[in-house]
């Protein structure tokens, strides 16, 4: 992944479209991975409040810098890093900054730098920088994102309250059937308002008769087909909506 930090300053100095756009498609895996806990009609408006929540803290986004003393960058030091088998446990006692830790996974050259000159110590600071904004911008946007998908389940909970999901699985015994989660109701599922398609609507729709859950052999009766043939459509239409069957 490219600095986001670096982009994002270079953006607040340029408001360039192409450096926003880099952005975006950084984080769109993040993003893209909360969107599949949403049902697919909502997904668009979700995306765009994901979007906006970025683009506030692109512009607002205040990174805390975590300055490590040049004097601790002295040649006793060094040697005891360089001869001392227990280098994580040394690097504490000498800098007690955790932060180091981590960043020393990601750069070794620059924290070794830092001991050779002052321009070394510059450079380990700027690379240290760039490090540890970027988790805390990471941080507070995975909050934020989080924040949009809970707030936007709470809005709807009456309305998850009374739709319910069905889940095809399999039993002990490799037979597969329908889960329906709690709070069964009588009412048919509105799977279209759950961004199923009309045709995997109307499908799925037969497999309920009020309270009762039908079989497959029950729906393969009413449309004059094998049971094979429903079982094969049920597993097109699990492929399809997956990201509505995680559990």
């Amino acid at each position: 992944m490219t600095n986001i930090v670096e982009l994002i300053l270079s953006y607040r100095k340029t408001h360039s479209e192409e450096v926003l756009k880099k952005i975006l498609d950084s984080l769109f895996p993040m993003m893209l991975k909360r969107l599949k806990k949403i049902p697919k009609k909502d997904q668009e408006d979700i995306l765009q409040e994901f979007k906006m929540g970025l683009y506030s803290l692109i512009l607002k986004f205040e990174f805390q810098p975590k300055e490590i003393d040049s004097d601790l960058f002295n040649s006793e030091n060094k040697n005891r890093l360089l001869n001392n088998d227990t280098f994580e446990e040394t690097v504490m006692e000498i800098f007690h900054n955790p932060y180091i830790l981590c960043f020393l996974k990601t750069d070794h050259t620059n924290f070794w730098c830092a001991f050779e000159s002052e321009e070394g110590y510059r450079l380990f600071t700027e690379s240290f920088f760039r490090f540890n904004a970027q988790n805390q911008f990471l941080s507070v946007l995975n909050q934020r994102l989080n924040s949009i998908v809970a707030d936007f389940f709470r809005k709807n909970e009456n309305y998850f309250k009374y739709e319910k999901r069905i889940l095809n699985r399999k039993n002990g015994h490799g037979q597969e059937f329908l889960y329906q989660l709690k709070d069964k109701q009588k009412e048919v599922i509105s799977f279209l308002k759950l961004g199923f398609s009309q045709e995997d609507a109307q499908f799925l729709s037969l497999f309920i008769s009020g309270s009762k859950i039908n079989s497959q052999a029950e729906v393969a009766y009413q449309l004059g087909i094998s049971q094979q043939s429903v079982s094969k459509k049920m597993k097109q239409i699990y492929e399809k909506y997956k990201f509505f069957f995680e559990k």
